[in-house]
C-alpha cells in the first residue's frame, strides 16, 4: 500500500496544483503541505485536514478512502454504506456499546433502495422493461430528454455516453465538447462549451475546413480515459472537455487512440478574484483552446495522411499566438515536416519552416536535426557546413541520438574525402546504439568502401542487406565486391539493386539505372569502373 506522503504527492501532481495553492485553499502553511508531501510529516494530526485535502483536489470516492486509509483514519465510503445504528453498535465489527440492545443496520436510504429495485428489474426482465421504454417513449412524444432520464435511471446508459451525439459518418471530422465541470458551488456558473462550440465553428469555417461537426455534449468528463471512450463511442476525431471554480481553470483537448502519438494538449489558469474568472473563460480559455484544437486536429490529419487538411488547420493555428512560444514552434515544426514529404519537397520553405520553430525554441532537438537534412537535400554552397552545426548543436543535447550521428556523418563526409575516418567513427557510434539499422549498416558499407577499406566494409553490407529490401544496400555491396575485384558477385548485386529499385521505387531506379548500367558493362567488359573521380563522386550521392 502506498504511503500518505506518496498518495498525496499523485494526487497533487495529477490536478496540477501547486504546494502554495493547496495551501491556501487549506487554510495551512505551504510548510505543512511540503512535509505531508515530502513524508516528514508522516500524516495529518486531525481526520478533517485529510478530507479536506480530497474536496480541494476533487477526489473521487474511491481515491479520498485510499488517502483516507494511508492516513489511518476509516474511510468514508465504508461509513456511507454502513452507517452506524443507534445505540452505537459498530455495524462494521458487529461490537455492541455497553448495555444497549442488539441492533440491526440501518434501513436502506429510498434512492439506494430504488436503485437497487431497478437493477434487480434489469437482470430479471430485460425484454419487458425495453418494451416499457419504447411504450413510455410513444407515450412521450418521443422527448429526447424524457428518453435519455428514463435510460439513464434504468441504467442503460452509462455516464458520459451523451445519447442524443450522432456518431461521426464516413469522411466527416467529429469534434465534440463536455459541458465543463463547475466546482464553483454553483456560483459564477458559465457555458463554457457554447461558447467554445461558436469559436470553433468560425475557425474552422476560415480555415475552410469541411465535413467538420461540432457537437456538445449532454455530460460532462473528468480525465482522459474518458474523452478516448466518448472519442471510440461516436468516432469523434477530438474531445474537449475541463473545469474551473473560483481558483483555477483548465482545458484539456484529447485526440482519439489509446496510442502513444495520440495527442493531449491541457492548459491550466491559476484564479485570484471573480474578475480574473470571467476574464479566463471569456478570453483567454477560448483563445488556447482554438489553437490547441486547431494543432491537436492538424496533427491528427497529418498521422492520418491527410496533409491538404493538416496545413489548413496548423496554418489557421498559427493566426492565433497561443500564451506558450513552444506551442507555435510546434505547429511550425509539422509544417515543416509535412512539407519535406511533399513529392516534390520545397527544401527553402521546409529551412524556413524549421528555422521560425527553431527562432521560439533554440533547443529544439528535432527540428535541428531535420534542418540539417533539409540542408543536405538542398545541398547548395554552405549547406554542409550549416547541417553540420546544427547536428552538432543536437548532439550536445542527445550525444548518443543515433540519427543525429548518421546524418552528422553524411555530413561530415559530404565535405569531403579528408573527412571520411571522422565519418565512420560517428556512424560507428551510431551502430553502437542502433545495430539493427539497415541505413547505419548501409552507410558503413558504403563510407568504408569509399574509404578504400572494402574488406572491412562487406561484413556491414551483408548485415544491411538483410535488414534492407529497398535495394540500396545491394547497391553499396556491389560497390565493395567490384572494389574487391570480385566482378562476377558484383554484377549481380547491381542487377539485384535495379530490379528492386524499378518495382519499390520508380524515382530511384531512374536516377541510379544510367550509372549502374555503366558499371555493370564494365566489369562484364573486364574493366574498373572506379577511378578516382568516380569514387569521390559517390560521396555525394
Amino acid at each position: 500500500m502506498k504511503s500518505f506522503a506518496e498518495l498525496l504527492s499523485e494526487f497533487i501532481n495529477h490536478t496540477g496544483v501547486s504546494d502554495a495553492e493547496l495551501a491556501r485553499r487549506l487554510g495551512v502553511s505551504r510548510q505543512t503541505v511540503f512535509r505531508w508531501r515530502e513524508g516528514l510529516t508522516q500524516r495529518p494530526r486531525h481526520r478533517e485536514d485529510v478530507t479536506r485535502l480530497a474536496e480541494r483536489l476533487r477526489l473521487s470516492p474511491s481515491e479520498r478512502d485510499q488517502l483516507l486509509l494511508a492516513g489511518g483514519f476509516p474511510p468514508d465510503q465504508l461509513k456511507d454504506e454502513h452507517p452506524l445504528p443507534a445505540g452505537g453498535q459498530s455495524a462494521m465489527a458487529g461490537d455492541q456499546a455497553p448495555g444497549a440492545a442488539p441492533s440491526t443496520l440501518a434501513p436502506t436510504p429510498p434512492a439506494s433502495r430504488s436503485r437497487d429495485l431497478r437493477r434487480a428489474l434489469w437482470r430479471r426482465a430485460p425484454m419487458a422493461i425495453l418494451g416499457l421504454l419504447v411504450v413510455l417513449a410513444i407515450a412521450a412524444g418521443f422527448s429526447t430528454g424524457y428518453w435519455r432520464q428514463l435510460a439513464a435511471d434504468l441504467d442503460l446508459v452509462q455516464p458520459g455516453s451523451s445519447a442524443d451525439l450522432r456518431p461521426a459518418t464516413a469522411g466527416e471530422t467529429l469534434v465534440v465538447i463536455s459541458p465543463f465541470v463547475n466546482y464553483t458551488g454553483g456560483q459564477a456558473g458559465f457555458n463554457v462549451a457554447g461558447r467554445l462550440r461558436e469559436a470553433l465553428e468560425l475557425e474552422f469555417q476560415l480555415a475552410n475546413l469541411k465535413e467538420v461537426r461540432v457537437e456538445v455534449a449532454s455530460e460532462s468528463i473528468g480525465d482522459v480515459a474518458a474523452a478516448r471512450k466518448m472519442a471510440g463511442l461516436f468516432r469523434a476525431a477530438l474531445v474537449i472537455w475541463g473545469e474551473y471554480d473560483s481558483g483555477r481553470v483548465m482545458a484539456v483537448v484529447t485526440g482519439s487512440g489509446y496510442e502513444p502519438a495520440s495527442e493531449v494538449q491541457q492548459r491550466r489558469w491559476l484564479i485570484s478574484s471573480p474578475a480574473e474568472l470571467t476574464t479566463t473563460i471569456n478570453s483567454r480559455l477560448p483563445d488556447e483552446v482554438r489553437w490547441m484544437t486547431l494543432y491537436v486536429l492538424g496533427r491528427s490529419h497529418f498521422l492520418a495522411g491527410r496533409n491538404e487538411e493538416a496545413v489548413a488547420a496548423l496554418d489557421r493555428a498559427l493566426a492565433i499566438s497561443p500564451e506558450d512560444p513552444l506551442a507555435q514552434a510546434a505547429v511550425y515544426f509539422y509544417l515543416a515536416l509535412i512539407e519535406s514529404q511533399n513529392e516534390v519537397p520545397d527544401q527553402d520553405r521546409t529551412v524556413a519552416l524549421y528555422s521560425e520553430a527553431l527562432e521560439l525554441r533554440p533547443d529544439f532537438g528535432s527540428a535541428l536535426n531535420n534542418r540539417a537534412v533539409a540542408y543536405i537535400n538542398r545541398d547548395t554552397p554552405g549547406d554542409m557546413e550549416r547541417a553540420e552545426v546544427d547536428l552538432r548543436t543536437a548532439l550536445g543535447a542527445a550525444p548518443e541520438d543515433p540519427t543525429v550521428l548518421f546524418n552528422l556523418a553524411l555530413a561530415v563526409a559530404r565535405r569531403g574525402p579528408e573527412r571520411l575516418e571522422e565519418a565512420l567513427i560517428l556512424l560507428e557510434r551510431a551502430e553502437e546504439q542502433q545495430s539493427d539499422s539497415p541505413g547505419i549498416q548501409n552507410g558503413l558499407c558504403w563510407f568504408y568502401a569509399l574509404a578504400g577499406k572494402p574488406e572491412k566494409a562487406l561484413p556491414h553490407c551483408d548485415v544491411a542487406v538483410q535488414l534492407d529490401e529497398s535495394g540500396l544496400s545491394n547497391d553499396s555491396r556491389g560497390l565493395a565486391l567490384s572494389l574487391l575485384g570480385r566482378r562476377d558477385e558484383a554484377i549481380t548485386e547491381f542487377e539485384a539493386s535495379l530490379a528492386k529499385l524499378r518495382v519499390a521505387d520508380p524515382e530511384t531506379y531512374q536516377q541510379y539505372a544510367p550509372s549502374r548500367l555503366s558499371w555493370i558493362e564494365s566489369l562484364r567488359s573486364g574493366l574498373d569502373p572506379f577511378d578516382a573521380a568516380t569514387l569521390r563522386s559517390l560521396l555525394t550521392e
